[in-house]
């Protein structure tokens, strides 16, 4: 088994878990927003700030 597949299932198992314990609703919110986090950084954009950040600052 490559690692590749042993994080997936354990990304897989922590939802479920998650699920056990909050519901689904939850968990699909919490991905929902780490998805936008990927494509929009939550941070406060002022110009100022905006400029200094180098492009590869998006992770």
């Amino acid at each position: 088994m490559s690692s590749m597949m042993v994080s997936i299932f354990r990304i897989k198992a922590t939802n479920r878990m998650l699920v056990a314990i909050f519901g689904e609703a939850v968990v699909t919110e919490v991905q929902r927003r780490e998805a936008s986090n990927h494509i929009y950084p939550q941070r406060p954009v002022s110009e100022h700030r905006w400029r200094k950040w180098p492009a590869t600052s998006f992770r």
